[in-house]
């Protein structure tokens, strides 16, 4: 496992290495030169990093830095000047306010600012990363960025991967990130990431208004995800039925009981099943299962009608899974 700081032949002169409280300002003011200006959904809408950003975005800064879970890139050759930089900070659940940017954003004060936070707010919309990954901590990206003058160097994907490294160091086996470029999101993905969430600029409305149609080639915003739970295998409840004339009588908890079991001889570590009515649901919660995401029926729609509205006891799919 690589450990910071870090350097390599292919990038001499760059040293990789966990930010300091004391280089926050540096970082911000980078921020402010390389990533504001950058962000499409900030070009989009013209907005004045100096007027909507500056203003608060050190305190966010400051805030993130302090955990020591950022890393920066600086260029020992030239003056040991800022390359690159990764804002990260681990969520633990009770901290999340810590690090929310959306709560350092003055809807009234930085309007187009806030179009960019109010997209967030869509994506993540029904989704908690805690939950769905059964994790402790999650370390968010906030913010990746490299210097221009530096691109094309592969600089952002080693600043991805040594970011997995230090997570892993820190026992942290969740990492997520929002990608609103196409470049950006490339870049996770190649880095083992994928995609649990995406919104497609077209579809985003604020205000009544779409503001971030375009005809470039960003196109969606991604909610991406990297877990590390060693998994290489899953044990699938493909189906559970039993028989009417059996039911009541405890046959499908202990069918589900049986196959933990079985999957736990083999090895397996990590088990999910789908539960589309109220009573598989009970039954593999009864197990252990929990809940990763719920669809209700209402809510289901294909081929422009829902099929499967109804007013009886089944109205959420569920997928669970459980870790043993």
């Amino acid at each position: 496992m690589e450990v910071l700081p870090f350097t390599c032949e292919s990038m001499p002169g760059l040293v990789f290495q966990v930010a300091q409280v004391t280089e926050s300002q540096e970082i911000f003011e980078f921020l402010m030169s390389h990533f504001f200006p950058e962000v499409p959904t900030f070009k989009l809408v013209n907005m004045d990093a100096e007027k909507e950003a500056r203003p608060w975005a050190l305190k966010y800064v400051q805030v993130l830095v302090a955990n020591l879970n950022t890393i920066t890139v600086r260029d020992t050759l030239n003056g040991n000047r800022l390359a690159g930089v990764s804002l990260n900070a681990v969520d633990h659940g009770h901290n999340a306010d810590d690090f929310n940017i959306v709560k350092y954003v003055d809807p009234v004060k930085y309007p187009l600012f806030w179009k960019s936070m109010e997209f967030l707010n869509q994506l993540y919309e029904g989704i908690n990363l805690h939950h769905m990954f059964q994790a402790d901590s999650v370390l968010h990206l906030a913010f990746v960025s490299v210097n221009s003058h530096y691109a094309r160097r592969g600089i952002a994907a080693k600043v991805v991967e040594l970011t997995v490294h230090l997570a892993k160091r820190k026992g942290v086996k969740v990492l997520a990130a929002e990608a609103v470029s196409h470049f950006a999101g490339r870049a996770f993905i190649q880095n083992g990431f994928h995609c649990v969430k995406d919104l497609s600029y077209n579809d985003f409305k604020c205000d009544g208004q779409r503001p971030f149609v375009n005809d470039g080639v960003h196109q969606k915003g991604q909610l991406l995800v990297l877990h590390m739970f060693g998994v290489d295998k899953i044990f699938y409840l493909v189906l559970v039925s039993v028989s009417n004339e059996y039911g009541r009588r405890g046959i499908a908890a202990k069918l589900v009981e049986l196959s933990i079991e079985m999957a736990k001889q083999k090895g397996l570590h990590v088990s999910t099943a789908s539960a589309v009515n109220e009573f598989a649901a009970k039954a593999l919660g009864a197990a252990g299962f929990k809940s990763v995401k719920q669809l209700a029926y209402s809510d289901f729609e294909f081929n422009g009608s829902r099929p499967l509205v109804n007013s009886g006891v089944h109205q959420i799919g569920r997928l669970m899974a459980m870790n043993f």
